[in-house]
């Protein structure tokens, strides 16, 4: 119930925090590592002084070395020393059992602390894993709007609006010089983006242009964007400023102050997102995105400013008295309502039904938006929507732990995808000059070519074509770009929302008492015992599945370009192993997914053997080919750029793939052989470890014409000719 939820959540906030517990231990044991060398120190001084017997007259003559003969020591003077030396090793004495102590006390210390730090951690676990699933607020009812109305009339009184505007106007007499500063830095930046206007506005004519763009054309755009959106929320957060710097000690004070902060969030969000769909802006020139679909999230951005920093402010000035105010919990609600709604009527306006403009406009986003687009839809439909229930249900923390979650999670996706677009745009650069370059290089090869094959006609020579390998060169190039940019992003957004979500998975742990089904499984005696399946276990094993499906199409790729490169391996070794390094992570991510679901290998066995007899005799072609494909990428009989001859079939090797070859013949016509043939028959390799061959011309004369004088104008016509080598000499 509420009564029981409030009291969790008034523990939970007395909690000690395990982070600063945490840092008061490695404080401690700073501490405790010096007090043990302290210690060490004083054990040593004892140990030293009293292995030394007391001695007068060494004393004095060791004193006379160093500053000269002194008289003799007489009675009173050696019972000086005595006394001297007595204290020394009382003090020593007392140091050695001070710092002993000091070390004891402070490894006691850091004993109760590393329990206190386990017990905390625990609790906080347990109680976070409780309240995400209990009740906060009451749910909405009849007395619900007069709740509503009377919070409003407490919140906003005369006194509370007086208050904060003497806070306010404190604020400027006494903080008029920050607030200059303050002021003085937005009409700078201000003046700044005016001045960029012009500027922007003739470089976003530059973009898309090889020999006019630029690397900070793009960058510019962004800062552009940046400051659209800084300048007004800098003025939100100018009024909290002025409001700290006047009163901030009246807790009505402090919730505006709150309220004000928080409300600059989503207010620099919107206006960034509305800056960059302007024509002519960062979306439209830069990045390309659909203008009917700019055209939604300028029109939409121009409520949503205003709908959702209202409900955010609702919320952030009932934060203080949320717990023991009911009308203050009611316009809580009232403002979670109208935040929660706004996203998802917002998103619904954006991207609901498959209209002209949306369809249009899916062509330019990300391939994977489209391959999950229902997905995509589902939760920026649906979830927001769902939080809002919650809210209304009682729910309250819950739906606006998850709303915040789920709007911050927007915010680093749409970082994400600047920074995407940003290393995009630099890599497209870099592409379109290195193409414009390899254009002007196969200009200047064509007329070589051109001019070589003129001179062969004339000769009476047949030129040879040549493989052109340059388009294949550029698109590796460029789909290597591309996965590491994507690779970055991909890791970076993963690294942020899992910080942003992190401490929300202790509240999943209720699924692990929500059993399915059970299975049979033997104990650590040989017992059999019954082994639940519950709703977390099904959880895990959806997402083992969908790393396992990423990992097995990214890695390969991943791992081609940082290790295998550097390996110096053939082409067709490296594609032969990364994609045995894919089929492994396939294999053994559906095997641990399995296992979350109880399903064993020694189940499994039986039915890889019959998929695998099913295999060998229903899909044996396939799989010969399969094999066989393997065979040739490791053992390497034939290479890419090999001429090879299969039968009567004669080109070079341009492709390998795991099911068939690829020859290109001199005729330019590309011919798939299966492996398996390339394996069970007889193939010429021409080029495999000598490219020299002899070629056997038959030549006809006439009869009766004098044979040797024919086959000795032959051998001085072919020692002539430069392709021809002196040793082997022809024949």
């Amino acid at each position: 119930n509420r009564t029981y939820a409030e009291h969790l959540r008034s523990l939970r906030k007395k909690q000690p925090n395990p982070e600063k517990l945490a840092r008061a231990i490695k404080k401690r044991e700073s501490e405790l590592q010096d007090a043990l060398f302290r210690q060490t120190t004083a054990d040593e001084a004892l140990g030293i002084f009293n292995a030394q017997p007391f001695d007068p007259q060494a004393l004095k003559t060791a004193y006379d070395s160093r500053n000269g003969t002194t008289p003799p020591l007489s009675e009173t003077d050696i019972e000086a020393l005595q006394a001297a030396y007595d204290s020394r090793r009382s003090y020593l004495n007392d140091l050695a059992s001070i710092t002993n102590l000091k070390a004891r006390k402070l490894e006691e210390v850091k004993d109760v602390q590393k329990k206190l730090y386990e017990e905390a951690r625990a609790l906080n676990e347990l109680l976070d894993a409780r309240l995400l699933w209990l009740p906060s607020t009451e749910r909405i009812g009849v007395n619900w709007p007069a709740n509503v109305i009377q919070g409003g009339f407490l919140l906003f009184s005369a006194n509370n609006l007086q208050a904060v505007a003497r806070a306010f106007i404190n604020g400027i007499k006494h903080g008029y010089f920050v607030l200059f500063l303050w002021i003085g830095l937005l009409s700078a930046l201000h003046v700044l983006r005016n001045r960029m206007a012009p500027v922007l506005a003739t470089m976003s004519s530059r973009v898309g242009r090889v020999q006019r763009d630029g690397y900070t054309l793009t960058p510019l755009a962004v800062l552009d964007v940046v400051l659209a959106a800084f300048i007004p929320t800098g003025l939100i957060l100018g009024v909290a400023l002025t409001l700290y710097l006047g009163a901030h000690e009246y807790e009505i004070v402090r919730n505006f102050i709150h309220a004000l902060l928080l409300t600059g969030i989503p207010v620099f969000v919107i206006l960034f997102l509305r800056a960059a769909s302007r024509k002519g802006g960062l979306f439209d020139v830069h990045f390309g995105v659909d203008p009917q679909i700019r055209d939604r999230l300028l029109y939409n951005t121009g409520w949503l400013v205003i709908a959702l920093p209202l409900g955010v402010f609702l919320m952030g000035l009932t934060d203080g008295t949320l717990e023991y105010d009911t009308e203050a919990a009611a316009l809580a609600v009232l403002g979670f309502l109208i935040a929660a709604l706004s996203l998802s009527w917002f998103a619904f306006k954006l991207v609901w039904k498959r209209t002209r403009v949306y369809g249009q406009g899916k062509r330019r986003l990300d391939s994977i938006y489209l391959r999950n687009e229902r997905w995509f839809l589902f939760m920026a439909v649906l979830l927001p929507l769902a939080t809002a229930v919650l809210s209304a249900l009682g729910y309250y923390e819950t739906g606006r732990l998850l709303l915040a979650r789920m709007f911050f999670s927007f915010c680093v996706l749409l970082a994400a995808y600047i920074v995407h677009g940003l290393l995009k745009r630099s890599i497209e650069i870099a592409q379109r000059r290195l193409a414009l370059e390899q254009a002007r290089e196969r200009r200047d090869r064509m007329m070589e070519e051109r001019r070589a094959r003129a001179e062969a006609e004339e000769r009476g020579e047949i030129p040879v074509p040549k493989l052109d390998t340059e388009s294949i060169n550029l698109e590796t190039i460029n789909r290597q770009s591309r996965q590491l940019v994507n690779i970055i992003v991909f890791v970076g957004t993963g690294a942020l929302l899992w910080a942003l979500w992190k401490d929300i998975l202790p509240a999943l742990s209720v699924f692990n008492e929500v059993t399915v089904w059970s299975y049979q499984a033997p104990d650590t005696d040989g017992k059999m015992v019954s082994v639940p399946i519950t709703l977390w276990n099904i959880l895990q094993a959806m997402f083992i599945a969908l790393v396992t499906w990423f990992a097995a199409r990214s890695v390969p790729g991943f791992l081609e370009m940082f290790v295998l490169k550097r390996l110096n391996m053939q082409q067709s070794s490296r594609f032969a192993v990364t994609t045995i390094v894919g089929y492994i992570i396939f294999a053994a991510g559906l095997l641990m997914a399995f296992d979350k679901l109880g399903v064993q290998w020694s189940s499994l066995q039986w039915i890889v053997a019959a998929l695998g007899v099913g295999i060998g005799f229903g899909l044996q072609a396939i799989f010969a080919n399969f094999i066989s494909g393997l065979i040739i990428l490791f053992e390497r009989p034939i290479r890419i750029g090999d001429y090879i001859t299969i039968g009567e079939i004669s080109g070079t090797v341009t492709r390998i793939q795991i099911r068939a070859t690829t020859l290109l013949d001199l005729d330019n016509k590309e011919i798939l052989i299966p492996n398996q043939e390339i394996i069970s028959q007889d193939v010429t390799n021409w080029t495999l470890a000598n490219p020299v061959t002899r070629l056997i011309i038959n030549v006809g004369i006439a009869y009766g014409s004098d044979t040797e004088l024919a086959h000795k104008t032959m051998l001085e016509t072919l020692r002539k000719n430069a392709h021809v080598l002196d040793n082997p000499e022809p024949r």
